[in-house]
């Protein structure tokens, strides 16, 4: 069962990070063409606090 999960988070979880990284910037390329400021949802739901845990933290969220 451990391989099963490990081979799923090797495959799964980056594939999920850079469908969102695609969406971000297909949305925020978007509202540059209508001149628009984009306001990015991570800003929005993570305080600066949590923000840096995360990337501190990486390995943990994306072994």
């Amino acid at each position: 069962m451990d391989w099963f999960v490990r081979v799923l988070c090797d495959n799964l979880v980056p594939s999920i990070h850079v469908a969102t990284l695609k969406s971000i910037q297909y949305h925020w390329k978007k509202a540059l063409k209508k001149r628009q400021p984009y306001k990015f949802k991570w800003n929005q739901y993570m305080n600066k606090d949590l923000r840096d845990s995360y990337y501190f933290n990486w390995p943990v969220y994306f072994p």
